[in-house]
This record gives C-alpha cells, structure tokens and sequence, in this order.
C-alpha cells in the first residue's frame, strides 16, 4: 500500500469513527430521523452527482428502473433503519459506545449467512463469533455498570443496528444485485431518503440549532456519507478489497479519540477490553468468514 493510500484508509477510519460524534452531538436536538433524512438527502445529492460525472449516470437511472424493490430494501436495511436506530442510541450512550458495538457487524454478517445461506462455520470462526460477541457484553456491562443499567436500551438499539447491517450484506448475496460500489451506494441513498422525508415532519424534535449542531449535520453529510464512500470504494479498486476492509479497525478507535477529545467522554476499562475482544474476534474468523469479502470482490459499480 503506497503511502497516499494508506493516509486514505486512515482519513476514512478518521472520517467514519467521527459520524458517531456527529450524531451525539445532533442527533439529540433535532431527532433521529431528521438527521438521518439530511444526511442521506445530502449526501446522496452529492452521491449521484459524483456518479454522472464519472459516466455511470445511465448506470444509476437503469438501476433505479429495474431494481428499485433491491435498492428499496437496501436503503431501508442498510441506510435508514441501522442510522436512525444508532442515532436513537446516542441519545443514551457515548459515541465511543456506539462506535465499539457497530464493530461487531462482520459477527452478525456471518450469522445471517450461516443462517440464510447455509454457510458452514469452523471451529475457528465460532470462537471468533464467541469472542466477538462476549467483546459487546463486556463493552456494554463496562459502561452499565458506571452509568446505570438504564443505557442497555440504547445500547440495544445499537446492536440491532450492527445486525442490520450485516443482513443487509447478507440480503445483496442473495439477491439479484450482485454489486454494491458508488452507483448501487447512491441509489440505495436517494431510497433512505424517499423513506426518511415523509416522517420529518412528525419526528422533528427542534428548529432551533447551534452551529455546532449545524457543522456536525453538514460534517455527518458531507464526510462521513458522500466523501466516505467516494473513498471507500476507490480504496477497493486501488488496493483491493481485503485491505480496504481494515478501516473496520480504524474508525472504533477514531471514534473513542473523537468523543473523548471533543466531547469530553470517559474511556472506561469495560470499553477498551470490549473493542480487543472484538477485534480478536474479527481476526480469528476474517480468514474464513468469506462472505464480506466477495460481497467487497464485486464491488466494481
């Protein structure tokens, strides 16, 4: 990896682990689901743009036309539900929270494989699972045990989120949509946002923002879903997809750093053996989890 790549795989991790202090800092002013409504409408915006300047413009609007129901569940199973429920956990729990449990989405993408594709699980990638799971538990009694058992709601949110994420990887195995890159990203964006707008009106929670709720909206749109997938997909037709998928350690830590030096969030013991049991768990079952890896494999639109 050259050495431009390598500073774009850690701006990306930078990038992902801060939408989690995004969120915390708006998400709990404006409501869940209007955040995620302007993230989406902004950031697929901008999206679909990059799309038609880079020609694959009819791509898209061929794509919209004869896969709408795919790109519908995709917006809904990996846009809009998994963000809104994380953004109705940071109303409860730290950032740096919300950034450690969304790392067990490989765990929860292997279970749905095992359980909807008939995938075989080794001895190795059990452990793995074990492990990664027992690194959530232990993360979320960390911080229950300091705050008040009242967060495990929220902390649930979170992992429902996680689970969401990894169906959804699992769902484009199965389906006809047998790519996922920058044209299938928008797509699937502009169908978060049709499902999103039409509740705005009923979930807002206040007009009245600060500029720093403001430039975490706009931060949470422009970085951490237009440019974010702009660069992570150039990183897996640059460096390949099994590199690329190392921001999954990056961005827990990036989101731990980011809410412990802007938002002043405690880095409990619970916390940092949680995320090392995790990312255990990530290294003893990637060489044999097999799914996320040729889902990233087809990654040329």
């Amino acid at each position: 990896m050259k050495p431009t790549q390598l500073g774009l795989l850690v701006a990306l991790g930078a990038i992902w682990g801060m939408s989690y202090v995004f969120i915390r800092v708006a998400a709990p002013v404006v409501g869940p689901v209007p955040l995620m409504a302007f993230r989406f409408a902004v950031g697929g915006a901008i999206l679909t743009g990059y799309v038609v300047v880079t020609g694959k413009g009819r791509a898209l609007r061929d794509g919209l036309r004869t896969q709408w129901k795919e790109f519908l569940l995709l917006g809904l199973f990996l846009m809009a539900f998994p963000t809104v429920l994380i953004g109705y956990a940071e109303l409860g729990i730290s950032a740096s929270l919300a950034s450690v449990l969304n790392a067990s989405v490989p765990f929860f993408a292997a279970a749905a494989a095992f359980v909807l594709l008939g995938e075989s699980m080794s001895f190795r990638q059990v452990g793995g699972l074990v492990l990664g799971f027992a690194g959530v538990a232990v993360a979320v009694g960390g911080v229950a045990l300091n705050l008040g058992w009242n967060v495990v709601p929220f902390a649930a949110g979170s992992i429902v989120a996680a689970a969401s994420y990894g169906v959804a990887s699992v769902y484009i195995q199965r389906s006809r949509l047998r790519t996922i890159g920058t044209t299938s990203s928008a797509a699937a964006q502009l169908m978060a946002t049709a499902l999103l707008v039409p509740l705005v009106p009923i979930t807002v929670q206040s007009t009245h923002v600060s500029p720093a709720v403001i430039g975490s909206a706009l931060g949470l749109a422009l970085l951490s879903t237009a440019v974010a997938y702009i660069i992570y997909f150039h990183l897996i037709e640059t460096v390949g997809p099994t590199q690329a998928s190392t921001v999954t350690f990056i961005s827990p830590i990036a989101g731990i750093l980011g809410g412990a030096a802007l938002l002043g969030e405690p880095v409990g013991y619970g916390l940092v053996v949680g995320l090392a049991l995790i990312f255990t768990g990530i290294l003893l079952s990637s060489r044999e989890l097999g799914i996320l890896e040729r889902l990233r494999r087809r990654a040329s639109v």
